[in-house]
């Protein structure tokens, strides 16, 4: 349950840090820059620059280290079967005089899990510093050029307010079901255990969401806004946030290239 709380990926920390002053159209152009740079790494250079960048972009975002770390707990299980993956595939010089234990694989693996760790704490960190309302304003400026192309620049952003306004709310009804079955008595341990619990979860949770999106039809219905966010203009890009986008992309260039 701890792990879903502290799932990072579509939670707002609200602070005063430089990430969060940053106009959101420069950081949804660097960040996913950033991780396709960081998928583009062919070399451990390539991967030690990335991890380097992304330490400073944390603690540029005024949010406790640890709080990004604990972000990863939640898709720790993919890490290990990512690194298994490679461990045991990957052919190459063995490991202990095993011949189905790969060095190379593990090296692999490390490098694998590695840029997928970096991938999530980035795209956590757009969401982490920027409201909903914000982040969709700056996709609506961002793809405002493809409007003589036909693109629905504005729907786009309003779809983006709304898959982003749910992820909160599934994490605080997953949340309500697990302390439910938890009071109820599910306390065993172990794997079989843990898989009943969420077989008993999944149903509730189901219900619960149904039961919100309902009551949020019938509140859009009224000429209700559940959005708190304030869902204005985005001033003019400012010189800051040009030399940001510049840097970023150069940043980005340099480390996914391939020497």
């Amino acid at each position: 349950m701890n792990a879903i709380r502290e799932f990072n990926i579509g939670r707002y920390i609200e602070g005063q840090s430089p990430l969060h002053r940053l106009d959101p159209r420069a950081k949804l152009l660097v960040l996913p820059a950033l991780m396709v740079a960081v998928f583009s790494a062919s070399a451990w250079w390539n991967l030690a620059g990335g991890a380097g960048l992304t330490l400073i972009l944390l603690v540029l975002s005024g949010i406790p280290l640890w709080t990004h770390l604990k972000g990863l707990k939640f898709l720790r299980y993919l890490f290990l079967f990512t690194l298994l993956l490679h461990l045991f595939l990957t052919p190459g010089r063995t490991l202990f005089g095993l011949s189905w234990v790969s060095y190379d694989g593990l090296l692999h693996g490390v490098f694998v899990a590695s840029q997928l760790a970096m991938a999530v704490l980035l795209s956590s960190l757009l969401t982490l510093t920027t409201p909903v309302a914000r982040l969709a304003r700056g996709l609506e400026a961002i793809l405002a050029p493809f409007r003589v192309l036909g693109l629905a620049s504005k729907e786009g952003g309003g779809l983006l307010v709304w898959v982003l306004h749910f992820v909160p709310i599934l994490r605080e009804e997953a949340l309500a079901v697990m302390e439910e079955n938890r009071s109820s008595g599910g306390t065993e341990k172990g794997l079989l255990a843990r898989a009943g619990r969420l077989r008993q979860t999944v149903v509730p949770l189901l219900a619960r969401l149904v039961g919100r999106a309902d009551r949020l039809a019938h509140a859009l219905a009224r000429g209700e806004s559940p959005l708190s966010e304030e869902e204005s203009e985005l001033e003019p890009m400012r010189f800051g946030g040009w030399l940001v986008i510049i840097a970023g992309l150069v940043l980005a260039v340099a480390l996914g290239w391939r020497y």
